[in-house]
């Protein structure tokens, strides 16, 4: 296998329960965002990230809150 997209897609076959979806691995994507977000936080706790812009690093701003960013592209269809 090569990415994430193709191990959701072999676990999902393997289910006998579709209820269950929420234990496949995260998407590609989420995934991106997730080490980006996950990097911040250890650059933060070890003083290597500077001044920065947390919306390259998985975050999002709107009505004045910081959210994380859950993925850039649509759902993955199995």
């Amino acid at each position: 296998m090569t990415s994430l997209a193709e191990l959701r897609c072999s676990i999902f076959s393997k289910k006998k329960d579709p209820s269950k979806i929420k234990s496949l691995p995260p998407t590609d994507d989420a995934a991106v965002q997730h080490i980006r977000r996950a990097r911040l936080q250890e650059g933060s706790r070890s003083g290597d990230i500077p001044d920065i812009d947390v919306t390259q690093y998985g975050w999002k701003f709107g009505n004045n809150v910081l959210t994380p960013v859950a993925g850039t592209s649509p759902p993955s269809v199995l």
